[in-house]
């Protein structure tokens, strides 16, 4: 499985903004060249996906309209991106920054305890997660006895791209100040850090 996005492009760099956002980098090629190949997903046995900056900025805008409707996104929030290494995961992360939200990256495979403990921690408003994960997160997200040991909601990643509610075009965009990710320490010397 391999996956490849063009974040820089040489025509980006030469911005006359002194420390662009990935999000103007991305928006600077597109606006330079929208059919550009963005994005190459190559998994075994199944045909490439394919990409353009047009084509990945349109499910991005689409999907953070939708973290609206889902009760996630906004200054500061945070939006916990359970995915695995796929089209819909930079999907995702874009989606995330668009909204002006933090993206709190968790292993979709962690133990329960794990996972419960990072999503307290976070502050997280909301879940992400691939709908083939959905039914591993949910069953995670309740003790033995099926009882839910955190209310928050979990929404398929595939199902925000797909979304019909409306692009986030009336968001004003994150700067650099913006807090724009949150990644956990293995907790390998004790209690897993945020960073």
């Amino acid at each position: 499985m391999a996956s490849f996005i063009s974040l820089v492009p040489d025509s980006a760099r030469q911005s006359s903004s002194p420390s662009p956002t990935v999000l103007e980098l991305i928006e600077a090629q597109r606006c330079a060249d929208p059919s550009a190949l963005a994005l190459v997903h190559v998994d075994a046995g199944c045909p490439p996906v394919c990409m353009s900056y047009e084509q990945l900025l349109c499910q991005a805008r689409r999907a953070a309209g939708s973290l609206r409707a889902h009760g996630g996104g906004g200054a500061g929030s945070r939006i916990a991106l359970l995915c695995d290494e796929a089209p819909q995961l930079v999907v995702a992360f874009l989606a995330i920054a668009i909204s002006a939200a933090v993206v709190v990256p968790i292993d979709p495979g962690a133990p329960h305890a794990r996972m419960v403990s990072l999503l307290l921690d976070c502050g997280a408003s909301l879940v992400l997660c691939d709908r083939a994960w959905m039914p591993a997160i949910a069953s995670k997200l309740r003790d033995e006895g099926g009882t839910p040991t955190l209310s928050l909601p979990v929404v398929a990643v595939e199902d925000l791209a797909s979304s019909s509610l409306g692009a986030a075009e009336d968001w004003p965009p994150p700067t650099g100040a913006c807090e724009c990710h949150l990644v956990y320490t293995s907790g390998s010397t004790g209690r897993p850090k945020a960073v």
